[in-house]
């Protein structure tokens, strides 16, 4: 009786057959690292930490400052007058006192409405949060946080200016807080000054002012500051 002999390919062996199955697992997990790490996965974690405030949960950027998110606290207010910016040293600091955030956020930059009198071109302004325990009070020896320098502008009118922070800056919504502009030590000067806008309206916190020396000086429930945050 004649038998016909197969020949058996390389590839159809059973130690073959193995090594395949290891080099496709090999291969699948290889894809699977691929998809993770692709921008569509990253950017939908780019949008997940940039989600807007949430209550009892601080959005903080990993990395550097993102501007992605706003709210403003005061809005609908009409406008009540400026307040100058060390124009003495009895109103060397101008802001809003006693402020309690509507929620609990990390901040990286304030806007907030000014305007110029005299030639202010060659002041430069900052913004600083401060620690408060109450309206009527002296700051604190130490600020939290202070922006980035800005340069004095003589268009400021009724202008929203930025104020960055290299940092976010942690609030707390169960948390006070005094928000000031001044020239971080320059002189006071009668002729040559900025304004900060405050608005008309009734509202948790003050329109505060405050010494050089850092003693209170003034502070007012009938007018607020036009803050705008963002995260």
């Amino acid at each position: 009786m004649h038998e016909d002999w197969v020949s058996e390919e390389p590839w159809q062996t059973e130690g073959h057959l193995n090594l395949r199955g290891f080099i496709m697992k090999k291969l699948i997990l290889a894809l699977l690292f691929l998809l993770l790490s692709c921008p569509v996965f990253a950017e939908n974690q780019q949008l997940a930490r940039m989600s807007p405030w949430v209550a009892g949960s601080v959005v903080a950027p990993t990395n550097a400052c993102d501007t992605g998110n706003s709210g403003s606290d005061f809005t609908g207010s009409t406008y009540g007058g400026a307040h100058s910016i060390g124009e003495t040293d009895d109103n060397y600091f101008i802001g809003q006192g006693y402020f309690q955030p509507n929620f609990t956020q990390c901040v990286c930059k304030i806007t907030i409405e000014m305007s110029s009198s005299g030639d202010i071109s060659g002041k430069t302004y900052y913004m600083k949060i401060w620690a408060a325990t109450g309206a009527w009070e002296n700051l604190p020896t130490n600020y939290l946080a202070k922006s980035s320098g800005v340069t004095g502008d003589n268009a400021w009118s009724g202008t929203l200016v930025e104020f960055s922070f290299s940092t976010c800056v942690n609030m707390s919504a169960s948390s006070y807080y005094h928000i000031t502009i001044d020239q971080d030590g320059a002189a006071s000067d009668a002729t040559n000054f900025a304004s900060l806008h405050m608005n008309e309206g009734t509202y948790a916190s003050y329109r505060t002012m405050w010494k050089k020396d850092k003693s209170i000086d003034n502070d007012n429930t009938g007018n607020d500051s036009n803050l705008t945050f963002y995260w």
